[in-house]
């Protein structure tokens, strides 16, 4: 009897493992969280240089990619050269990526964070948004790992996010087909 247990409880932790694991990775259309809202939240930010930046940032492309991580998260650091490569694609095309870390809100994490992104060559800006802004709710929400946002010119979030990695050609193919798209409906509209 108690080796069944045993054996039980043994395949329960696996299962539980095995499914944390593939949501931090998965990649799929819709968000963990729900439906994703028509607009982003205004929010106020700071830059990892101690800049402020404001949902403002969205008037000055044609699109921008927002990616959602935090610094546990091995899903998100490891698709980072990939999104290196993504961003500089997105500058040809009046597009900018952004990464929002989720927990750089104090020095230390903040250190942490600019050491991950120093050591994958990340040059995107990253931002700790403000925990007072309207944004913040919307963040607690997410629940998996990291999460891909295309917001265009206006704020308006376009198409599902992608959860989890962008981390195959395939992948990478297909998302800056969506950005082709609205980088294409914008038309270079300022």
């Amino acid at each position: 009897m108690k080796t069944t247990v045993k054996k039980i409880a043994a395949i329960a932790a696996a299962m539980v493992l095995i499914l944390s694991l593939a949501a931090c990775g998965n990649t799929s259309d819709k968000p963990e969280s729900g439906s994703t809202p028509d607009a982003f939240p205004s929010f106020t930010a700071t830059d990892m240089s101690g800049n402020k930046v404001t949902e403002q940032t969205f008037k000055e492309h044609s699109v921008t990619v927002l990616n959602i991580w935090f610094t546990g998260c091995a899903g998100c650091v490891e698709e980072m050269p990939n999104l290196e490569k993504i961003s500089e694609k997105l500058k040809e095309k009046d597009g900018q990526m952004v990464g929002l870390c989720l927990d750089a809100a104090d020095e230390e994490t903040k250190k942490q964070a600019l050491k991950i992104l120093n050591n994958k060559g990340v040059s995107y800006t990253n931002l700790a948004v403000d925990s007072s802004s309207d944004a913040q709710k919307y963040l607690d929400s997410i629940t998996a790992f990291p999460t891909t946002l295309l917001v265009d010119r206006n704020g308006n979030i376009i198409g599902d996010a992608v959860v989890g990695s962008i981390d195959t050609q395939k992948q990478i193919d297909a998302f800056m087909k969506r950005v082709n798209d609205i980088v294409a409906k914008d038309g270079g509209q300022k």
